[in-house]
């Protein structure tokens, strides 16, 4: 679980950069890869391409179809949704509360989000999966 590792260690740095988005929707991608639960939790939802934007800072997109996740970085011109985050979430987000920060960030306006946001918020529940194994990794010592 390189992606993961990686995550948590910069986690641990205790200083999150929004740059790192990208390593977060790779690490929900690779947890998607070994974790059955979190495929069936992704069948329920796409196909959608979600572009995640850190104006300035970061861009990376996130991709769910027939219980497959995937991520890069960079932006897809043909994705549905577009987002804004800014800074200080993408902080948070990548510093351990994804699913959390994805719901109070379209809850409250903080993002900025072309497209229906009801496709955003269906992806809460992957976010949480990563967030609760970042979580475990931080109690055990590994993810």
């Amino acid at each position: 679980m390189a992606y993961l590792d990686e995550l948590l260690e910069k986690r641990r740095s205790g200083d999150p950069d929004p740059r790192d988005l990208a390593l977060l929707l790779q690490a929900l991608a690779e947890l998607n890869s070994s974790e059955p639960g979190l495929r069936a939790e992704a069948e329920r939802y796409g196909p959608v391409a979600v572009n995640f934007r850190v104006p300035g800072r970061a861009a990376a997109t996130v991709r769910v179809a027939g219980g497959s996740i995937q991520a890069s970085p960079g932006l897809d011109p043909r994705a549905d949704l577009a987002v804004d985050v800014p800074e200080d979430l993408a902080r948070e987000m990548v510093g351990g509360d994804p699913s959390g920060v994805l719901w109070r960030g379209v809850s409250t306006g903080a993002f900025r989000v072309e497209g229906d946001p009801s496709k955003l918020l269906a992806l809460i529940p992957l976010f949480d999966a990563v967030r609760h194994r970042l979580g475990e990794a931080s109690l055990f010592g590994k993810v």
